[in-house]
């Protein structure tokens, strides 16, 4: 699946550049560079931001759940989690304590 090849690069905190068509793919949204015309790694450096802000939920399940939703219109059947997430209290807590960027 090459979705995961982007997912692992927005999970680390940076931003991809692909020639995936932009609009079958525009849930990646503004955290994915969008480039099929200039593939010089100089150029590309002058315009790119070199600190990204990029949305890290983008990999999260639950992320994926409220997009689907919000797609469709209506809440859809998902699997029932207790602390709305999927994760485990000590996944959560571990979450929690880390240093995420913050997202407008």
């Amino acid at each position: 699946m090459i979705e995961c090849i982007y997912e692992e690069a927005l999970g680390m905190g940076t931003k991809p550049i692909t020639e995936l068509d932009p609009f079958l793919y525009r849930h990646f949204g503004s955290n994915v560079v969008y480039n099929t015309s200039d593939w010089n790694l100089t150029a590309l450096n002058m315009t790119l931001d070199p600190k990204p802000v990029v949305n890290r939920n983008l990999v999260r399940e639950a992320y994926w759940m409220e997009w689907a939703n919000s797609e469709v219109g209506v809440s859809l059947t998902w699997n029932n989690y207790s602390n709305g997430n999927g994760l485990s209290a000590e996944e959560t807590g571990l979450l929690n304590m880390m240093d995420w960027p913050v997202h407008a």
